[in-house]
């Protein structure tokens, strides 16, 4: 394996580039451990024993710390690690990882999603959000499925509860305030006909 370039990241880390593309972050310490310098050889051994002992560890620490302040979906994970230019390899084990100890589990994320918006947003949106997040669209359906049963999800319902929340008079509302809650409804994804029929409800 050939180094070819070598990146200072801030005052205590840098990025190592190698030949086929590939990258990774270590301390400038690590970095003269290991003789690492721009236009030399890594060996085999060497990049192994940095990929198991240090790469891997750091991103296990990363992702878990991720995890602390919110639950995420497995894409989510991958392209923050993606960010901090850990290889390929290394986002796999995590994850792998990740899985294995239910860390992740894009069906439970999914599920508490759906039940923590199900009273603010419309079954659209909420699919488009879960598929922003990198939910397999599988996974979104059956999600979907389970936690409308239990929250007994109703449009009509969670429209007319948002304008009652809002303050809004249909009855006193002019043309302009109409449509500035309209345009709100469609943002959080209801469809037209459902929030006129709810504003003639009410």
């Amino acid at each position: 394996m050939y180094v070819t370039y070598i990146e200072e990241a801030d005052k205590r880390k840098a990025i190592v580039y190698v030949d086929g593309g590939e990258s990774f972050p270590l301390y400038k310490g690590e970095i003269k451990r290991y003789g690492i310098r721009e236009q030399n050889e890594l060996s085999d051994d060497e990049y192994g024993h940095i990929i198991r002992d240090i790469l891997i560890k750091r991103a296990k620490e990363r992702a878990m710390h991720i995890l602390q302040g919110a639950d995420k979906t497995e894409r989510q994970i991958r392209e923050k690690l993606e960010r901090g230019r850990y290889p390929s390899l290394v986002i796999d084990e995590v994850i792998k990882f990740l899985l294995k100890y239910e860390y992740i589990n894009d069906y439970d994320y999914s599920v508490s999603y759906i039940k923590t918006y199900s009273k603010s947003q419309s079954e659209r949106l909420m699919r488009e959000k879960l598929l922003q997040r990198g939910v397999d669209r599988d996974i979104i359906v059956t999600a979907m499925e389970d936690a409308m049963k239990e929250a007994d999800y109703d449009c009509q319902s969670i429209i007319t509860d948002i304008l009652r929340r809002k303050k809004y008079n249909n009855d006193t509302a002019d043309i302009k305030e109409k449509n500035r809650m309209v345009s709100h409804l469609l943002r959080k994804g209801f469809m037209y006909e459902d929030i006129l029929a709810s504003m003639r409800e009410m």
